[in-house]
């Protein structure tokens, strides 16, 4: 592991720890590296702290600490985090969501678009149809009602 991932490695977990002692001491947090990005696992008795709402408890600390451990630098490092699973859940669903519509869309030939989501659940929909030949995806509409669109391929 570089010193750069160390470094910022180090600043998430005092930076996570910090925040998250606010909800109590019952709560521990491991970090691991993998291919330059770093990924936070939550744990603890009542994780429903971070995951009720769609998760968007989550997701802010995802964005916080993203912003905390890349601030002014030209390295950027990726960062997840999650708590009982929860968002690797979310991602299968939204994967087998967006690959359901591909579905319909290419037997009815009509684009079709899926709900409101936020950027890194896009991603996860559009990664999981990038290999498709036969449809198309695009991002439309403004935050925070922006959503993906799977079009037939022309």
């Amino acid at each position: 592991m570089s010193s750069d991932i160390l470094i910022k490695k180090e600043k998430a977990l005092r930076f996570l720890k910090e925040v998250i002692s606010c909800l109590g001491d019952n709560y521990e947090i491991d970090i691991s590296s993998d291919n330059g990005s770093l990924s936070a696992e939550i744990k603890g008795d009542d994780l429903s702290v971070f995951t009720d709402r769609d998760g968007k408890v989550l997701e802010a600390l995802r964005i916080l600490t993203a912003s905390v451990i890349n601030d002014n630098d030209s390295d950027y490092v990726k960062f997840n985090i999650d708590a009982g699973n929860f968002r690797q859940k979310k991602n299968d669903k939204i994967r087998e969501l967006a690959l359901s519509i591909a579905e319909r869309v290419k037997a009815e030939g009509e684009s079709i678009a899926l709900p409101d989501m936020n950027s890194y659940d896009r991603r996860i929909a559009h990664m999981a149809l990038q290999e498709d030949p036969m449809i198309r995806t695009e991002s439309e509409g403004e935050e925070p009602h922006r959503h993906l669109v799977v079009f037939p391929a022309e």
